[in-house]
């Protein structure tokens, strides 16, 4: 994984997520992944606002999101 350069490719993400990029492709289509840059027609996904993201989605039940007082 390309932690270095701060950014994942689209396969690395799906691997990270445990989805294929298939399904990663989708969630960039409908909304709801993790955000990403276009850059020409490259996606990469930057990995500081996916942990960010991936806080941001942390449910305690299926229909409230967990309010976290301390970000």
């Amino acid at each position: 994984m390309a932690f270095g350069s701060g950014h994942a490719t689209v396969e690395e993400m799906a691997q990270m997520l445990k989805v294929t990029p298939t399904q990663l492709a989708q969630l960039r289509y409908k909304g709801g992944g993790p955000p990403f840059l276009r850059l020409g027609r490259q996606i990469r996904y930057p990995l500081d606002k996916f942990d960010a993201w991936e806080k941001d989605s942390i449910l305690v039940r299926t229909d409230t999101r967990l309010i976290q007082a301390e970000r």
